[in-house]
C-alpha cells in the first residue's frame, strides 16, 4: 500500500502486483480506483472531503470495508475484541514481530519475518497473516481497523503514501491498540498514536471503519469473519512482497538484507518495552476528530 519520492503505493504498486498475479477483477478494480483517487487528490485543488464524497459516498447498508467507512467520531469501538491485559497484548505484539517462518522461494533456507521493513505496500497481506497467527496462538480474532484518505508515513529512509491502511486491533479495558510493527516496531500503538503516524492530509476528511477479521482490503465484506482471499493468490502475493522487501533494502537503501532481515533487525539493541499508557478511565471511547502532526505522542 507505504524513496526519495512519495510512493503511490496503495494504487501503483498494488495494481501492478495484483494484476500480475491474476487476482480477481474486483480486487484489481478497487486498486485502480485507489490509484485514480490518489492521482486526483494530488492534482486538484478541491478539498479532500469533497473529493472523497464525490468518489464514492458511503452507503447506509454497505457491506464492504470501503462502503462502511465513517468519521472516527461515529465509530462504535466497543465491539473490538478485548485482551485480558497489556502483558498479553505485548506478548502477541513481540511474538508476531519476531516470528520467522515465511519462506521466499528464491531463498528457501532463509526463514523470513513478515515484511515490516517494507511499509510501502502489503498491509493487507501482513494483516491477514497476523490474524492467522493470533488464532494459532489461542488469541481471539482481532478486529481489522481501516483508515482511508491521503495518508503518509515517514521512515528513516523514505516517506510513503497510501490511500488506505489496515492493521489488527484489540482493546485492553477501554483503550484500543493497533498491532502494526511496520508503523512502530517498539510496541503496540494506541489508536490515537497510530492515526497520528498515518498523518492524514485532511483529518476531517479521513474515514475509518472497524471490520471483522475476514476483511483485509477495501472490497472485502466488512462483517465476514472468514477470508475471501484465494489461497493461491495469497501465497503468490507473499512471494512478491518478500522479494520487494529484500531488493529495496539491498538496492535502494544500501542495507544488508541477510543481516537486517535475519539476526539484526532495527529493533535489536533498542528499547522495545516502551511504556504503554495506563488504561483509560473515561466512560466512553471519545477520540479527538482532528489530529495534529505536532500533537504529543502517547
Amino acid at each position: 500500500m507505504a524513496g526519495a519520492a512519495p510512493d503511490l503505493s496503495g494504487g501503483v504498486r498494488g495494481l501492478l502486483v495484483w494484476s500480475s498475479m491474476r487476482l480477481t477483477v474486483t480486487r484489481s478494480t478497487w486498486l485502480l480506483g485507489g490509484l485514480l483517487f490518489l492521482a486526483a487528490s494530488k492534482a486538484e485543488a478541491t478539498p479532500l472531503s469533497q473529493r472523497l464524497s464525490e468518489y464514492a459516498p458511503p452507503e447506509p447498508n454497505g457491506l464492504t470495508a470501503w462502503e462502511s467507512r465513517r468519521p472516527l467520531a461515529d465509530l462504535d469501538l466497543s465491539g473490538i475484541p478485548e485482551l485480558s491485559s497489556r502483558e498479553r497484548l505485548n506478548e502477541l505484539f513481540f511474538r508476531i514481530r519476531n516470528a520467522q517462518g515465511w519462506l521466499w522461494a528464491q531463498m528457501p533456507d532463509f526463514p523470513r519475518r513478515l515484511t515490516w521493513l517494507y511499509p510501502a505496500d502489503g498491509c493487507y497481506l501482513r494483516t491477514s497473516h497476523m490474524q492467522e497467527k493470533f488464532g494459532e496462538w489461542k488469541a481471539p480474532a482481532p478486529a481489522h481497523f481501516f483508515a482511508f484518505g491521503s495518508l503518509s508515513f515517514s521512515t528513516p529512509y523514505e516517506t510513503v503514501s497510501w490511500w488506505y491502511h489496515v492493521a489488527p486491533a484489540y482493546r485492553v479495558g477501554r483503550q484500543v491498540y493497533i498491532v502494526d510493527p511496520a508503523i512502530d516496531f517498539r510496541a503496540p500503538s494506541t489508536l490515537e498514536d497510530w492515526i497520528l503516524r498515518l498523518n492524514p492530509e485532511d483529518p476531517e476528511a479521513a474515514r475509518f471503519v472497524v471490520c471483522a477479521s475476514g476483511a483485509v482490503s477495501p472490497p472485502d465484506n466488512c462483517f465476514s469473519a472468514e477470508s475471501e482471499w484465494d489461497p493461491v493468490d495469497r501465497s503468490e502475493t507473499l512471494q512478491y512482497y518478500l522479494a520487494q522487501e529484500w531488493f529495496q533494502l539491498e538496492t535502494f537503501l544500501g542495507e544488508s538484507p541477510d543481516s537486517v532481515l535475519g539476526p539484526s533487525p532495527p529493533w535489536v539493541g533498542q528499547a522495545t518495552a516502551r511504556s504503554l499508557p495506563a488504561e483509560a478511565s473515561v466512560s466512553s471511547f471519545s477520540i479527538p476528530r482532528s489530529f495534529s502532526r505536532n500533537s504529543p505522542e502517547s
